[in-house]
């Protein structure tokens, strides 16, 4: 009906198999019980339980009233069952592996795994979550739900979501901070908001659910995807927030709406949004080598359109109405729109394939060639009412075979701030 404590310095208990029952607490705050077993086979407390683990242990089950506190100095594994008020495993000389059937349950508290090799989950439910490996990666022993929690974070020196069950599951409302020195592949089931994703290879991201994103998912290579249902799909971007894959490619695939603030590569981005893509304000950029962007929906407003710093764009079609700027010299191979289209380009402008839309066009650079490629033969801008061209500081040039269309509005073509 009592505790089970130290009597005195070193190894309180040896056992190749152990079992710990006690009515009050197991170890002590400053003092936990020092044991080496291979096997913990249960440890049931009404109180607390605090262990320091000399060499690597399984631990069974356990079930404490209070907290729970592992300390190993091998790799601590556990097989099934792990509750508390707050539990907490630390390896200094191994990992922390949690078998496929393994649970760990904190409630209300908190949940810290640390290892200085691989962190393996299987489920882990808790307030707050924190996962980390200094020499090792994040792992999955199950399929389904790895890490259920209102806030998720952690430090990986290797991979996050690699191996036979990846990616890491997750049902969180917020990812703090979480960090990989190798790929990072994480999945969510519900909305989720996120301070900071990055990893030094590539980074994966799928969501059955809402992403807000505060601050920065970054890593070499980005992939992006929303999967549910109307809002349920949406991919938010607050202002400042920023996806950075470095000298790699860009693929993002949203089912709902896209709020952009800034996007960055120096390689390839697509962009494919089944709903609106709108800017979130004057400091929203895209940024890439090649573009391809679509819209179900509009593509940018016009009280905010969407700013693009990109060479080429080789894919460029909204459901509804085009706003969006260029900066730097831009080659745009053809469009479509089912609204009107409004382009504006601090530089140069070279059209090189069809531009269609269902209303009005209006296309402004500092120079507009309409360039015919031998692929194509011939260049339209086929606009259903008016179509304006104007040249800000230079010509407006078309190629033989280029010519410009409205259905039932006017044509205007002004190369005087040439």
């Amino acid at each position: 009906a009592g505790s089970i404590s130290n009597s005195g310095a070193g190894l309180a208990i040896s056992a190749t198999s152990l079992t710990l029952d006690a009515g009050m607490a197991v170890g002590a705050a400053g003092n936990a019980l020092r044991i080496s077993a291979a096997t913990v086979t249960a440890v049931d407390a009404n109180g607390a339980v605090r262990l320091d683990v000399a060499g690597a242990t399984t631990i069974c089950r356990l079930t404490a009233g209070g907290v729970v506190d592992v300390d190993g100095t091998g790799t601590v594994s556990t097989s099934g069952a792990l509750s508390g008020s707050g539990v907490s495993i630390t390896s200094s000389g191994g990992a922390v592996l949690m078998g496929q059937n393994s649970t760990i349950e904190a409630g209300n508290g908190d949940v810290t795994l640390d290892a200085s090799s691989d962190v393996t989950v299987a489920y882990v439910a808790g307030d707050d979550v924190v996962l980390n490996s200094a020499g090792g990666s994040l792992l999955s022993s199950k399929s389904g739900v790895n890490v259920e929690a209102t806030t998720l974070s952690g430090v990986i020196g290797g991979a996050v979501g690699a191996g036979a069950h990846a990616p890491i599951v997750l049902a969180v409302d917020t990812i703090g901070s979480l960090t990989a020195g190798g790929l990072l592949a994480v999945e969510s089931t519900t909305a989720m908001s996120i301070g900071t994703l990055s990893g030094v290879g590539a980074v994966s991201l799928e969501a059955g659910a809402a992403v807000t994103l505060t601050g920065s998912i970054s890593g070499e290579g980005l992939a992006i995807t929303t999967t549910g249902a109307g809002s349920a799909g949406d991919f938010t971007m607050t202002s400042g927030a920023l996806l950075d894959a470095g000298n790699s490619q860009v693929a993002i695939a949203i089912s709902g709406n896209a709020t952009i603030a800034q996007l960055s590569t120096t390689a390839d981005a697509t962009v494919h949004v089944e709903g609106d893509i709108s800017a979130v304000g004057g400091n929203s950029l895209i940024s890439a080598s090649v573009l391809y962007m679509t819209a179900g929906g509009s593509l940018g407003s016009s009280a905010k359109a969407v700013a693009i710093e990109a060479p080429v764009i080789s894919a460029f079609s909204a459901g509804s109405d085009i706003d969006a700027t260029f900066t730097g010299a831009t080659t745009l191979q053809g469009g479509d729109a089912g609204g009107s289209i409004d382009i504006s380009a601090d530089a140069a402008l070279a059209i090189t394939d069809m531009l269609q839309s269902t209303g009005a066009q209006n296309i402004s650079a500092a120079s507009v060639a309409f360039v015919v490629g031998a692929t194509t033969g011939s260049l339209q801008l086929n606009g259903a009412a008016d179509v304006s061209v104007t040249a800000t500081a230079g010509d407006v040039t078309m190629d033989d075979g280029a010519t410009l269309i409205s259905t039932s509005g006017n044509i205007g073509v002004d190369a005087s701030g040439s």
